[in-house]
């Protein structure tokens, strides 16, 4: 079976380049990530894992290859709602939406470095892609107020440890939400 990132399957990237390049394999690709995604996530009732494997047309969660971390939502997996909320795709946002409402808005769950697919806590550090990922999939859930808030956690982490992953994120999400990137993500996302 072939071993997958999840984190790769961006449906926002891919439909822009679908846009741009006007090559409808690129759709095409945004369609069927978004559809690998709502299938491992179940409709956004638990978190995408960090690793999958590819199983006929689905991807099913699989730990790190190389016997590394066990079946987790970590820092891999947290770029999923990410690239979700930005997506120019309703069906991307509403996955977004289910992930905040159903996982990550309970219990402070987007602090942590991993997770349970469920939403158990596996390590409790922090980093500021894993605020953004939840700031992102309250903002497509309509939770203003939680995004925000997530955010400006996210940029008190990055300030106080600061990594070159973390801080990266921070500039992007900034680049992200202001729909720099991906100029429809500000439309769907009022």
């Amino acid at each position: 079976s072939d071993t997958v990132d999840p984190s790769y399957l961006m449906p926002a990237v891919f439909g822009a380049l679908g846009r741009c390049s006007r090559d409808h394999v690129w759709n095409a690709m945004a369609t069927t990530s978004l559809s690998l995604l709502s299938s491992l996530t179940r409709n956004g009732t638990r978190l995408p894992s960090d690793w999958a494997t590819l199983s006929g047309t689905a991807l099913v969660p699989s730990a790190q290859p190389g016997g590394g971390s066990g079946v987790q939502y970590g820092l891999d997996a947290a770029r999923v709602p990410i690239w979700l909320a930005s997506s120019c795709s309703a069906r991307g946002h509403k996955l977004a939406a289910a992930l905040w409402k159903n996982v990550l808005s309970k219990d402070n769950r987007s602090a942590d470095l991993a997770l349970s697919l469920e939403g158990a806590t596996i390590d409790s550090q922090h980093n500021a892609l894993t605020y953004l990922a939840g700031a992102d999939a309250a903002q497509a859930a309509g939770a203003v107020s939680a995004a925000n808030r997530l955010r400006g956690a996210a940029a008190r982490v990055a300030n106080a440890y600061p990594t070159y992953y973390g801080d990266a994120w921070v500039a992007l999400d900034g680049a992200i939400v202001s729909g720099a990137l991906e100029p429809c993500a500000r439309a769907v996302n009022k």
